[in-house]
């Protein structure tokens, strides 16, 4: 009998701390699901339903992303590249209000929650990229100067990521947009010392070329294009001859023709243009 009571005794001990270890588990867990749809699943709704309203109501979804913004915990990497395609969303439907404070006050709420979410990401390099990205698209939206506040993004995001050949695509996007195409050709020939996308990189110092019109310089890119990808875009091919011919760069213009012959020697329609040019 005196086993038995020891076993019994030492069983309601071990009740009594499970009890004891169980129940406030139990209540944690409860409380931070609150707090988890608190501060996240509700502030994240709030932000879906505001893009879908933005267009017809930009004062509502404004003060849903503002109240998300406010009362969000965590999901800002999540939610900043949603709120980022919304964005650019109302950019090609210049949806934006007229007036510039709206303006102001909503894209203070978009850089705002990119910043949480490259502090939440452990300073993740694409979201340094995508917000720079973002200053150009958004730069003629409000007075204030977005022109140059990419650079300072890039250059943190080429220290956490020295390889990712994006960094120059901004920086050359950025300078081109400022009217230095030169530095602009410098980013990209920077890009070109990493040894990836050579055709990407070549295609997008042929567009600042034939810009720029330095015919000589466009040439070779494309001719660099050409070798590393020899299905380059017969659409691309024949845009670059239209503003050669726009140019009076006849021997360029025939030279893209001569490209498209060699991807599609059957085309019969380029057959006109080569004798047009010839």
């Amino acid at each position: 009998f005196v086993a038995t009571n020891q076993t019994d005794t030492k069983m309601i001990c071990t009740k009594k701390w499970q009890g004891i270890i169980v129940y406030p588990l139990i209540v944690f867990i409860c409380l931070a699901g609150i707090v988890i749809y608190l501060k996240s699943i509700i502030p994240v709704r709030n932000i879906v339903r505001a893009s879908y309203i933005i267009e017809t109501d930009f004062e509502q979804a404004l003060e849903l992303y503002t109240k998300a913004n406010t009362t969000m915990m965590y999901g800002h990497d999540v939610v900043a590249p949603f709120m980022a395609k919304t964005t650019i969303s109302l950019l090609i439907h210049d949806a934006f209000p007229l007036d510039e404070a709206p303006r102001k006050e909503y894209l203070d709420v978009f850089v705002d929650m990119y910043e949480k979410a490259i502090q939440k990401s452990g300073n993740y390099s694409k979201f340094y990229i995508n917000l720079a990205k973002m200053y150009q698209h958004i730069d003629n939206l409000v007075v204030e100067d977005f022109g140059d506040k990419p650079y300072p993004l890039l250059e943190k995001a080429r220290v956490y990521a020295p390889n990712r050949i994006d960094v120059y695509y901004v920086y050359a996007q950025g300078y081109f947009n400022q009217g230095d195409t030169e530095a602009a050709i410098n980013s990209l020939n920077e890009a070109l010392l990493l040894g990836v996308r050579q055709e990407e990189v070549y295609s997008k110092l042929a567009d600042i070329y034939i810009r720029k019109g330095t015919v000589e310089e466009f040439l070779y890119a494309v001719e660099q294009v050409y070798a590393f990808d020899s299905s380059f875009s017969v659409v691309a091919l024949e845009d670059y001859a239209k503003r050669l011919i726009e140019r009076g760069e006849w021997e360029g213009a025939l030279e893209m023709f001569l490209k498209i012959h060699e991807i599609q020697s059957d085309n019969i329609d380029n057959y006109h243009n080569i004798a047009l040019v010839y």
